[in-house]
């Protein structure tokens, strides 16, 4: 029988053990002065700590993570904690070199339990990368086999969370998955804690943990299966053209920048994402490749990628973007701080409803 994780013990072992790596590496007394404080009308930080050096006192607002490994994971991490970046701090078990160094790059403070630790204030600067923790804190089945399955299964929880109710076959036709592979799916999600099965039912216990977890993974688990093709084009303004305002009619929608554009009015596109039905690839691509010059270039501006969800079966019920699920894992996903920023927008804006309730 599968242990139910419990992960709120888990997140403060890894706090305590991170606090004291931390004062034992560099005399810095941590303590930790509250935990699940709200930060705002519709946030809360995991938990509140006080950093004592040299006679001066810094707080910290903690977002703490059972596994941080992967820098898409950093930058959603970076716009939770956006609102309160000069005082917001990651705790993990561990993080990389790389993943310190990225850290840092973002500007994103942070201590692990190994004592590898970012922390820049007033009368403070830490950076110390390459430690290795003798061991970390028991965890028991946190996270899913990481298959494209499971995440595309997830992705239509999150986006019609309804769903989760439905018989079997509806929600493998919603997912485009074998539907042997739902109760497996549920499974894992049931040990994670992230589903609960009573009487009346199965829920999501915890759709915010479930979204953070999905859009971090989506980079590396999904997105190369979407047989991902890059483009440039001899017109930078292509995109603009009046014939894409509905790129449906293309059996296409926009993701990345260009729906976030649209979402927010905030952001100036830079790149452009298309996410386009896989039957009809080939003449999409044919008809884009013929108007509007695009050239294969490996790190041109320009991406095509296949969808992976269901779409509406009338024509004149599909939207011209994808849902903001995906737009919001596709601005993490670039790393870029002025993406990062939007994404913030249109997670409190677009994706509220799959939030855990406040």
């Amino acid at each position: 029988m599968a242990t139910r994780y419990d992960p709120q013990h888990h997140e403060r072992e890894v706090l305590d053990t991170a606090l004291k790596a931390l004062g034992e590496l560099t005399g810095i007394d941590g303590t930790v002065v509250a935990t699940e404080a709200r930060t705002s009308p519709r946030a809360k930080s995991d938990a509140v700590v006080d950093l004592k050096v040299a006679g001066q006192t810094h707080r910290y607002l903690v977002e703490c993570k059972r596994t941080m490994d992967r820098p898409s994971a950093l930058a959603l991490v970076r716009t939770q904690l956006a609102p309160h970046l000069d005082s917001g701090l990651l705790v993990a078990p561990y993080l990389s070199p790389q993943l310190a160094e990225h850290s840092r790059q973002l500007d994103l403070q942070f201590i692990d339990t190994a004592g590898n630790a970012y922390l820049k204030a007033d009368g403070l600067y830490v950076f110390v990368s390459g430690r290795k923790p003798l061991a970390l804190p028991t965890q028991t089945s946190t996270r899913s086999a990481g298959n494209a399955t499971a995440w595309r299964m997830a992705f239509a929880l999150l986006c019609e969370p309804a769903l989760v109710q439905a018989p079997y076959r509806e929600i493998a036709e919603a997912a485009g998955i074998a539907l042997g592979s739902v109760g497996t799916v549920f499974q894992d999600l049931a040990t994670r804690g992230l589903l609960v099965k009573s009487a009346r039912g199965r829920r999501l216990a915890a759709p915010a943990q479930m979204l953070d977890e999905w859009v971090a993974g989506y980079p590396s688990i999904l997105r190369p299966k979407l047989h991902p093709r890059r483009f440039q084009a001899t017109n930078p303004n292509w995109w603009q053209d009046a014939s894409l305002a509905d790129p449906t009619q293309l059996s296409a929608q926009w993701g990345g920048e260009v729906a976030a554009a649209r979402m927010t009015g905030y952001l100036k596109p830079a790149t452009q994402t298309l996410y386009i039905d896989p039957p009809a690839m080939r003449d999409t691509l044919r008809h884009l490749v013929t108007k509007y010059r695009l050239q294969p270039s490996a790190d041109g501006p320009i991406e095509l990628l296949e969808t992976f969800w269901r779409p509406p079966t009338s024509p004149t019920a599909r939207e011209s973007l994808v849902p903001p699920i995906l737009v919001y894992a596709d601005l993490i996903a670039t790393m870029d701080s002025r993406n990062l920023e939007t994404a913030n927008l249109i997670r409190e804006k677009s994706i509220a409803r799959v939030l855990d309730p406040l």
